[in-house]
């Protein structure tokens, strides 16, 4: 099928259609925080912001006027060029969330994209988190990513594989983003664009992505004697496994709002299951270290009966030997639910209802220890169906949208299987899915 296609992006791009002229001649305007109201109301609009990590933490009348002028670029757009499709990443900023919801005023689909983090060198189509199923699935793949997930040393894809969390590490860390931010801003001035998404969304702006020194006493603070505690407990065991923020899979998977700031839904958590006598163990995600914020973890770290994990530490020790997991959308889940635990995630996520509790807003929060009491854990043969239903979603291809490189052989193969994929899958997904 001979299609049409053109490239868009929100910086200067040569060959392509760019969103900055339309953005600037509108941010500075008054009207385009009008024009941002009319168009979506005032609650759309909070939802947009606090589900943006740059957003959220600018100036609110700024955010409007960024949020009413990117609106009137995207509309200019759609109505020139008159697509019958959209591909792109996964939301993950306040452009893609406008580009989703302007396409589904006129009916356009939004093929998202992203990689599998269970299988190595797939992805899968998605726009926030819901789940399409896209493959038929061969039962023995299902046989085996149900006994990979199951050993000792399961990882998902997106865990960089590092044992190292020295203060070296550490240093080079605070330097390389130290530096990224002075890069930035010099690319934001070369390139006239000082409200561009890709250029402002830094140290500045949003405090996860500043480094500080004393980021690295969160290592002061890990269990040092956490195999003795966790062995003999004689209380009921919670596990606690953060993620990445800010995180896609947080800020625009979650359907709640209020279970967006993982601060306050991780304190209440620990508050809560510690009132009903639990020891809780708490992981940070290793690619977390250096910007999980000290005081954060010290204010974790100081309740008696709460015991920090150090880095290097796997969490399918924890998932295995815990009573009830926690995370909002990661593989820890599904982990602990294939091994008979009680698996709590953050409503919704694209695996099956009945494998586990499924928490949807933050005042249930109080009443999960009793869900927890009533949870009956799955069967073996409901853990393959689980497997099943996610390898459905998986298909063949590598996306590295962070890290492409056109000497990596192995990338650009790949990269090339992804769009080979894609070519063929399009047409049905346009013409029969609904998506």
């Amino acid at each position: 099928v001979k299609t049409d296609y053109l490239i868009v992006s929100e910086l200067n791009i040569d060959g392509g259609y760019s969103l900055k002229e339309k953005f600037y001649e509108n941010v500075y305007k008054d009207s385009s925080k009008a024009y941002a109201l009319n168009k979506f109301g005032y609650e759309t609009c909070d939802e947009i912001i606090i589900r943006c990590r740059l957003l959220k933490n600018i100036d609110k009348d700024k955010s409007l006027r960024m949020i009413g002028a990117m609106s009137v670029s995207i509309e200019h757009l759609l109505e020139k060029f008159q697509p019958d499709l959209f591909v792109a990443l996964r939301i993950d900023s306040y452009v893609l969330d406008l580009f989703n919801r302007l396409l589904i005023e006129r009916n356009i689909k939004y093929i998202g994209l992203w990689k599998a983090a269970l299988k190595k060198d797939n992805f899968f189509i998605t726009t926030k988190g819901e789940h399409i199923s896209i493959s038929e699935v061969n039962p023995e793949n299902v046989e085996k990513l149900y006994e990979e997930i199951n050993s000792e040393d399961f990882q998902a894809t997106s865990i960089k594989n590092t044992n190292e969390f020295s203060f070296l590490k550490f240093l080079r860390r605070w330097l390389y983003y130290k530096l990224r931010d002075i890069a930035l801003v010099i690319a934001s001035k070369l390139q006239n664009d000082p409200l561009g998404y890709r250029y402002i969304t830094s140290g500045k702006n949003v405090p996860e992505y500043k480094v500080k020194l004393k980021n690295f006493m969160v290592n002061s603070l890990f269990e040092k004697d956490w195999n003795n505690k966790l062995e003999n407990s004689k209380l009921k065991t919670i596990f606690i496994g953060l993620q990445v923020n800010p995180e896609s899979t947080i800020d625009y998977y979650v359907d709640d709002l209020g279970l967006i700031n993982y601060e306050r839904v991780t304190m209440s958590l620990v508050r809560t299951f510690l009132d009903e006598d639990y020891e809780v163990f708490i992981k940070d995600h290793p690619n977390m270290f250096g910007m999980r914020d000290y005081s954060f973890m010290k204010r974790l770290s100081s309740q008696d009966r709460v015991h920090l994990i150090p880095y290097d530490i796997p969490s399918t020790l924890f998932v295995k030997r815990c009573d009830v997991t926690y995370t909002w959308t990661g593989t820890i889940g599904l982990q602990a639910a294939l091994a008979g635990k009680c698996a709590v995630v953050a409503q919704p996520t694209y695996y099956l209802q009945d494998c586990f509790v499924k928490l949807r807003n933050f005042d249930e929060i109080s009443r999960l220890p009793s869900m927890v009491e009533k949870f009956n854990p799955i069967s073996e043969e409901l853990g393959k169906a689980l497997i099943e239903h996610v390898l459905k979603t998986y298909i063949p291809g590598r996306i590295d949208p962070l890290k492409f490189d056109n000497n990596n052989q192995e990338l650009v193969t790949g990269t090339l299987k992804m769009i080979s994929n894609l070519d063929k899958l399009l047409p049905e997904l346009v013409n029969e899915r609904n998506i």
